[in-house]
């Protein structure tokens, strides 16, 4: 059992880093341009906060996913199949 918790676990951390990357990237190629020649507003130390928000809102809705996941698979099946949810 622990081998498939810390593959899902390797899983869900490859994934919130894809998804924070990809995040970062598309936010970034929309929002520093708005920021530089319409708001006129520096935008250097912004990439770190939006770097750091991507991260953190990826690893929490990723962790609870692998949470609900894993609770899951303690579960014997047979009471999954009987359970009307």
């Amino acid at each position: 059992m622990s081998d498939i918790r810390q593959s899902l676990h390797l899983e869900y951390l490859l994934l919130a880093l894809i998804t924070s990357a990809f995040a970062v990237l598309l936010g970034s190629a929309i929002a520093l341009p708005l920021l530089e020649l319409r708001l006129k507003l520096p935008s250097q130390d912004l990439v770190y906060l939006g770097v750091i928000t991507a991260v953190t809102v990826s690893t929490v809705s990723l962790g609870m996913g692998a949470r609900y996941l894993l609770r899951r698979l303690k579960l014997k099946p047979a009471l999954l199949l009987r359970d009307p949810v």
